[in-house]
């Protein structure tokens, strides 16, 4: 036997090691190598859950992430994105060089689930070979689900679940869902799209009263076969105007089912309105689908995922059912707004002939119960959002701050205006600027005039939860709300029998009107104008009798 010297056991040492190390960088650069048929199956498992099949261990990965693409194309209508886990549950030999793993899938069939508990659940089973050094997975869609194969015929019905409601106080109804008729144009129904663009739009804009530049460009911009949406209304109210509509070049009509406000013109701002998803919002929610309602504005866009409900649906493989689920409403999102009240408001703001913000707060419970714009930009709640100089707010800031001998930023509290959460955007701080918003000085005056001390609120509950209660402020004194009225009483309205004193301007925007009826107050601002339009204090005089 050959004797084995102490430099041949360290050279032999030496080259293990450079061996290993030679194996480590490999494996560094390519992680399959040397990969076990477990590790292979749980890296192909993980992908799909990762969405990122494409960068599995599969034979041929490219291939796998375009067939897998395809088919999460085919599955998306039902609300399947990616799975929520794909667990290797069991490993089988075959052969030598092929293994068979089983996978256990869980799915959430709605991703806005507050548990966010998977609700479909199944095995199925890949089949991972043997490469080389390595071991690769084998993608088929029978992978993905048992009854799927390369050639199925993939259907999804879809069943959308009745929009929920917004209700008022005491549970009145502020939107219900009732027939429309959605009109749009489609290009191909014109004879030259580019030369009829502007005729169309213009024709329509003097029938519904909408931006026919917008529109033209709308258009212009759209696919042949689009459906460019230009106005939604009632089925009565389209009836009245359907022989103007028709004979206009390119026009479409959709008759459909849609959440509207149970009185034309009701509080149009805040409640908002729902359209047909643009391509804007298909591709910002992934759970959209062509087609789909949502909301466009107001509360109906900022709560749309408590209105939509969850859509029911109907999968099926060759005609058969895979996954059914019950479409299911939502519960409503209630508000504190008095429906009565609030139609006076949107009355008397579209009589006054000027740009016109109303906010109308209970200055017992703090719950505001009226919110009414007019006049200028037709999409600006100026209301809740409207920035004035020289507010009353900012001026009760002011002295209360001096009173006190504090910062501003340090008296906002005892005003009821430092944090605010109405369940919905409102400027309603001042923040140390001299400005203000018809919200922020009801809120102000109400506490003024009432030495009540609730915080403000308007949305109550959404998605079936009660919004969490408003914690109570700090309150004012006496003595400060004595000083305090004092800088109100050039605003104040007289309720009690004689007319109303609000009149002149009181800063360089407008004049402001506030009033108390009973345990309400009214905030009121009336932007100048050309013309001659109501004063503030008419405005509010009218909000709060009716006269």
């Amino acid at each position: 036997m050959a004797r084995v010297t102490r430099t041949g056991w360290v050279l032999a040492a030496v080259a293990a090691a450079a061996m290993a190390a030679v194996l480590i960088i490999i494996a560094g650069i390519n992680p399959q190598l040397g990969s076990s048929p477990l590790d292979t199956a749980k890296r192909a498992a993980q992908s799909f859950a990762d969405d990122a099949v494409a960068a599995g261990p599969w034979t041929d990965p490219a291939a796998a992430g375009r067939a897998h693409d395809q088919l999460q194309h085919q599955l998306r209508p039902a609300g399947l994105h990616a799975p929520v886990a794909v667990k290797v549950i069991e490993l089988a030999e075959i052969d030598s060089s092929r293994q068979r793993a089983t996978l256990s899938w869980a799915w959430l069939t709605n991703p806005r689930s507050r548990t966010q508990v998977p609700d479909w659940s199944y095995t199925s089973e890949v089949d991972v070979v043997k490469d080389q050094l390595s071991w690769k997975a084998e993608y088929r869609p029978e992978v993905v689900h048992p009854q799927l194969h390369d050639d199925a015929e993939i259907t999804a019905e879809v069943e959308a679940a009745p929009r929920a409601k917004i209700l008022g106080s005491g549970d009145e109804v502020l939107t219900s869902v009732e027939p429309v008729i959605s009109v749009g144009v489609e290009p191909a129904r014109t004879d030259d799209p580019a030369q009829t663009a502007d005729d169309t739009a213009a024709a329509l804009a003097g029938i519904t009263d909408i931006d026919a530049q917008a529109l033209t460009s709308r258009i212009e911009a759209a696919a042949e076969h689009a459906f460019v949406p230009v106005v939604t209304i009632r089925a009565d109210d389209y009836r009245d105007i359907a022989d103007e509509l028709r004979p206009i070049p390119g026009t479409v009509f959709r008759s459909q089912d849609m959440s509207v406000p149970v009185h034309r013109g009701l509080a149009p701002l805040l409640l908002g309105r729902v359209g047909a998803a643009t391509a804007e919002d298909l591709e910002e929610d992934p759970l959209l689908r062509d087609g789909d309602l949502v909301g466009q504005s107001g509360l109906q866009k900022l709560y749309q995922a408590e209105l939509s409900g969850r859509a029911g649906v109907d999968l099926q493989v060759d005609g058969e059912t895979i996954l059914s689920v019950d479409a299911v409403p939502a519960p409503p999102v209630t508000t504190s707004i008095e429906r009565d009240l609030q139609q006076r408001a949107d009355e008397a703001a579209a009589s006054a002939g000027a740009p016109v913000g109303i906010v109308v707060i209970d200055s017992v419970s703090g719950e505001v119960r009226a919110v009414a714009n007019a006049g200028g930009d037709s999409g600006f709640d100026r209301a809740l959002n409207g920035s004035y100089p020289d507010s009353p707010a900012h001026a009760l800031t002011t002295a209360l701050a001096k009173e006190r001998g504090a910062a501003e930023s340090e008296v906002l509290a005892a005003l009821g205006i430092e944090r605010v959460d109405l369940g919905m955007p409102a400027a309603v701080s001042t923040g140390g600027q001299p400005t203000g918003s018809p919200v922020s000085v009801a809120i102000a005056a109400a506490r003024v005039l009432t030495g009540q001390q609730p915080a403000a609120s308007l949305v109550q509950s959404a998605g079936g939860e009660d919004l969490p209660s408003p914690a109570p402020d700090e309150s004012l004194t006496k003595d400060e709300r004595q000083t305090l009225e004092e800088l109100l009483e050039p605003h104040l309205v007289d309720l009690t029998g004689s007319a109303g004193t609000a009149e002149g301007e009181t800063g360089t925007v407008g004049p402001w009107a506030i009033g108390q009826r009973g345990g309400l107050v009214a905030a009121v601002i009336v932007e100048p104008a050309d013309d001659d339009p109501a004063s503030a204090g008419a405005v509010l005089t009218e909000v709060l009798t009716g006269s």
